[in-house]
């Protein structure tokens, strides 16, 4: 979807499906896979090309815009013995999930695994335009200093941001306040799901928070348009929230670390006003 009516792209990049557990995309049961969808990576290297010609793997460890779908455990760390097995360079993409969003320092944390280098950028600086690679010395001193320039590189100020922002997220304890947000989330959207079935799955990592929306349980038929309308819907009512995944039927909320509670609590009950609203009226349809 994000790339039609876009082109030409870069050759030699090979892409695996990712593990969207509530979605399998090898189409099997995630409580007994054994979470074979992380064999997908070792059959492109199989059938396209040799891990030898590999110079890295990336990996997204919640899918942002995709949905907010967390990569399970197992799957990292198959990706990471992979890496290690054939010295190929594993990346994080950690611009959604970095900096204390999901509750951890990076959003890889949650699985045990270390990359070897991390992209980084929005909670970073607290909305300043700021983006970075950090990783492990022998990479980022493999190239010398000003070996790679750029016209905004290095800007000061906004470089004193990032150091600030960072330096609130430590003081103020935001990854931890991150995680009492899940909580907070996931008991507000479960309890809207027993009752609601437009609902057809929670997803709560931090303050990552994703609601996908169906028009059957049964099938998992995406409710793409009545995503569309539970967004509107919210913002009637005052309270800006998107809309991701590849189905478009994700309704997606990244709430601030510093929200204060009670705007918390009651942003998030007009979203589940707002999602009861669109299922009253598809009730009233049928």
């Amino acid at each position: 979807r994000y790339k039609a009516g876009l082109g030409p792209f870069l050759s030699n990049v090979h892409r695996v499906p990712f593990p969207y557990c509530y979605r399998c995309p090898i189409k099997l049961d995630p409580a007994t896979c054994g979470t074979a969808c992380a064999n997908l990576l070792s059959l492109v290297g199989e059938a396209d090309i040799p891990p030898d010609r590999i110079a890295a793997v990336i990996v997204e460890p919640v899918l942002g815009e995709g949905g907010v779908v967390p990569a399970p455990k197992a799957f990292l760390e198959e990706v990471r013995r992979y890496c290690d097995t054939h010295g190929i360079i594993f990346i994080t993409d950690e611009v959604q999930s970095g900096f204390g969003r999901t509750g951890a320092k990076f959003g890889l944390d949650h699985s045990g695994v270390t990359a070897d280098l991390y992209v980084v950028g929005k909670a970073f600086s607290a909305g300043f335009p700021i983006a970075a690679v950090v990783g492990r010395s022998e990479i980022m001193d493999a190239m010398p200093p000003g070996g790679i320039g750029g016209t905004f590189s290095g800007n000061p100020v906004i470089c004193a941001a990032g150091i600030a922002a960072i330096d609130i997220i430590e003081d103020e304890n935001l990854m931890q306040r991150a995680a009492a947000i899940q909580s907070i989330a996931r008991q507000e959207f479960s309890t809207l799901a027993e009752r609601c079935s437009l609902v057809g799955d929670v997803r709560c990592i931090g303050a990552l928070i994703g609601i996908e929306l169906v028009t059957s349980r049964d099938s998992r038929a995406p409710a793409t348009d009545q995503a569309g309308r539970v967004v509107a819907a919210a913002a009637r009512r005052g309270v800006i929230v998107g809309r991701g995944g590849l189905l478009r039927n994700v309704v997606r909320l990244l709430p601030p670390a510093v929200i204060p509670e009670d705007m918390l609590l009651s942003g998030l009950r007009i979203v589940s006003e707002a999602i009861e609203e669109v299922a009253g009226q598809e009730a009233a349809r049928a």
